[in-house]
């Protein structure tokens, strides 16, 4: 599959590959790519929804 949506990646790709201007800058699985923070600025790559709630759940979790 050849896409841009990143809920379509999240739901049912294994293996994800991003490119720039035709070079490969990642190549691994959804689940590492999300953690690749300079990545996904850099190329302004949108986490997924359900991505985002189970960052915001382990931030919250956190004890003192």
């Amino acid at each position: 599959m050849i896409t841009h949506d990143m809920e379509l990646i999240h739901t049912y790709a294994d293996k994800v590959i991003v490119l720039s201007k035709g070079k490969m800058v990642y190549e691994g699985t959804p689940q590492d790519l999300w953690k690749e923070q300079k990545i996904i600025k850099e190329f302004s790559l949108q986490i997924p929804y359900f991505e985002k709630l189970k960052y915001s759940s382990h931030q919250g979790s956190s004890k003192s």
